[in-house]
């Protein structure tokens, strides 16, 4: 559940941050230098956090037919999370 929570959060937060775009790109100028967006960064970092601590319980639990998938899931956030950094 916990990683059902966090995977909404996080696309409503990237999906109002981007319909926040749409209105600002028409008054931006080819000379100003935007500052660093860290709200994809943080959305996929807290993601791929969520996804790998349920992975890591399952895996205790000995659960590895999900864990394993799971933690996978969590490396590929974490790769995500990295290319979008600023």
């Amino acid at each position: 559940m916990a990683d059902v929570a966090a995977g909404l959060l996080a696309v409503i937060v990237l999906a109002v941050r981007g319909l926040g775009r749409i209105d600002a790109g028409s008054g931006q100028t080819a000379a100003g230098s935007r500052p660093g967006d860290w709200t994809p960064v943080l959305c996929f970092g807290v993601l791929a956090l969520a996804v790998g601590v349920t992975g890591v319980m399952l895996l205790r639990l000995g659960h590895r037919a999900i864990g394993v998938p799971l933690l996978v899931i969590c490396v590929v956030l974490a790769g995500q999370s990295l290319r979008v950094w600023p």
